[in-house]
C-alpha cells in the first residue's frame, strides 16, 4: 500500500493509489469491477434472448434501462472520487467539495432509478411467467408496488425543502436523510422477500419434478444477497452521517456498498433468465415455451410428452394452419358409398385432421409435440361398431 499526503486546498485529481490519505481508488475500484459484472451479465441475458425480434420482452427492456442507468450511476461515482470522495475534508477546496457533493447526490437518485429498474424487469419476468389468474394479478400487484416504491423514494431523496441546495450535506439533514433512507431500505428488503416467495407461489402444486422446482425457486433465491447489501449499506449511511464534518473520507464505505446493492440488483435480475434456470421454466405448466428458452429447438426434446402448456406462444406457421377431416376412403372411390363390414349395421366414418401444407409447398416442420399444446386437454372419441358372421 503506498502512502503520502495531499497538500492542504489540493486541487481535484484522480485517485491512482490507496494511501492512508486517499482512499478514493477503492471506490473506483470497486465500482469498475461491478460495473464489468453487470455488462457481462447483460451481455449474457441478450445472447439467450437471440433473436431479439422473437424472445425479447419488456422484462429484458428494463434490465438493458438499469444497465444504462449503472452506466450512469458509475461515472458519477468516478466524478466524485475525481473531486475528492476518499479525502479528509480540510484537505480539499471549496469547489471541488461542492462538485464531490452534487455528483454524490446525482448517483444517489440513478442508484434508486438502477434498483427500481431492476426490481421491475424482476416483476415484469414473473408476470411473464405467471399462467392462471391468481399469480397474473399478483404479478401486476408487485409491478405496482414498484412503480409506487420508487417514486416515493425519488421524491423522498430529491425534496430537501429547508434547504435551497439539496445536494450539500449538512448536520442538519441527518436525521430527513436517515429517516428516508430507512423507509426506502425497509420497503425494499419487503419487495426482495416477495420476489423470493413468489416463485414459491408460481410453481406450488404443479405437477412437475420435485427438482425442477427448486430449480426454479433458487434461480430467485440470488436475490437474497440484495437484501444484505441493502442492511450492510444502511448501517454505513447511519455511521457515515455522524461525522458530516469529514463526509468526504467517512463517505467511502457507503459508496462501496451502494455500489454493491445496486449491481447485485441488476445481476440478481438477470440470472433466472440463463439456461440452467430456464430449462426448469419449459415443463409446459408455466407460461413459457421451448421457442421462448431456445429459439433453435434444441432443447425441445428433453419436454416431456405428456405436459401441456397453459400458455403458449404460437408460431407463424401454427396460427395460419386450417384443420379440416375426410373419411379415408382413396381419392378415386369418394364420393361412393363406403364397403361395410356387415350390410346389417351402419357403416363407420374414420375421421382424421392434418395442417395444410404452407402456400409455397413447404410441409410445416413444426414441433408435433407442441401442436395444439395451448388446449390444456385434448378428447378424442373413436367408435367401432363390428358383428361377426353367424356361420361361414
Amino acid at each position: 500500500m503506498a502512502t503520502g499526503s495531499n497538500p492542504t486546498g489540493a486541487e481535484s485529481t484522480w485517485s491512482h493509489v490507496i494511501s492512508q490519505q486517499n482512499h478514493g481508488a477503492l471506490v473506483s475500484i470497486a465500482t469498475s469491477l461491478l460495473l464489468a459484472g453487470t455488462v457481462l451479465l447483460l451481455i449474457i441475458r441478450l445472447a439467450i434472448r437471440w433473436p431479439w425480434k422473437k424472445l425479447v420482452g419488456w422484462d429484458d427492456a428494463a434490465a438493458v434501462i438499469g444497465s444504462l442507468l449503472a452506466v450512469g450511476q458509475s461515472v458519477t461515482m468516478y466524478r466524485a472520487v475525481y473531486h475528492g470522495l476518499g479525502r479528509h475534508s480540510e484537505e480539499l477546496e471549496v469547489h471541488a467539495l461542492e462538485q464531490m457533493e452534487k455528483a454524490i447526490y446525482t448517483g444517489d437518485l440513478l442508484f434508486i432509478c438502477v434498483v427500481s429498474a431492476s426490481k421491475l424487469a424482476v416483476s415484469l419476468l414473473l408476470y411473464r411467467l405467471s399462467s392462471v389468474p391468481r399469480t397474473i394479478m399478483a404479478a401486476h400487484i408487485l409491478m405496482t408496488f414498484v412503480g409506487i416504491w420508487s417514486v416515493a423514494s425519488l421524491l423522498a431523496v430529491s425534496l430537501r425543502p429547508k434547504f435551497p441546495t439539496p445536494w450539500t450535506l449538512r448536520p442538519a439533514d441527518a436525521s430527513h436523510l436517515i429517516t428516508a433512507w430507512t423507509g426506502i431500505g425497509a420497503v425494499s428488503c419487503l419487495v426482495e422477500f416477495a420476489f423470493m416467495a413468489f416463485p414459491v407461489f408460481l410453481v406450488y402444486g404443479l405437477q412437475m419434478p420435485l427438482a425442477s422446482k427448486l430449480t426454479v425457486v433458487t434461480g430467485f433465491a440470488f436475490r437474497l444477497p440484495v437484501i444484505v447489501f441493502t442492511i450492510l449499506r444502511f448501517d454505513a449511511f447511519r455511521n457515515t452521517l455522524g461525522n458530516v464534518a469529514d463526509i468526504t473520507w467517512t463517505y467511502v464505505l457507503l459508496a462501496i456498498y451502494t455500489e454493491l446493492e445496486m449491481h447485485a440488483s441488476l445481476m440478481a435480475a438477470t440470472i433466472p433468465c440463463m439456461h440452467i434456470f430456464l430449462r426448469s421454466f419449459n415443463t409446459g405448466f408455466l407460461a413459457t415455451t421451448a421457442l421462448q428458452v431456445d429459439s433453435n429447438g434444441t432443447m425441445s426434446a428433453t419436454k416431456g410428452k405428456s405436459s401441456y402448456a397453459m400458455k403458449t406462444v404460437r408460431s407463424r406457421h401454427t396460427q395460419n394452419s386450417q384443420e379440416r377431416s375426410w373419411d379415408r376412403a382413396p381419392i378415386h372411390e369418394r364420393g361412393k358409398s363406403p364397403m361395410k363390414l356387415n350390410p346389417e349395421q351402419g357403416h363407420t366414418v374414420s375421421n382424421i385432421t392434418h395442417r395444410d401444407r404452407r402456400a409455397d409447398d413447404e410441409v410445416d416442420t413444426g414441433s408435433v409435440e407442441s401442436d395444439g399444446s395451448d388446449r390444456i386437454m385434448v378428447r378424442k372419441t373413436v367408435q367401432i361398431d363390428y358383428s361377426r358372421a353367424a356361420s361361414r
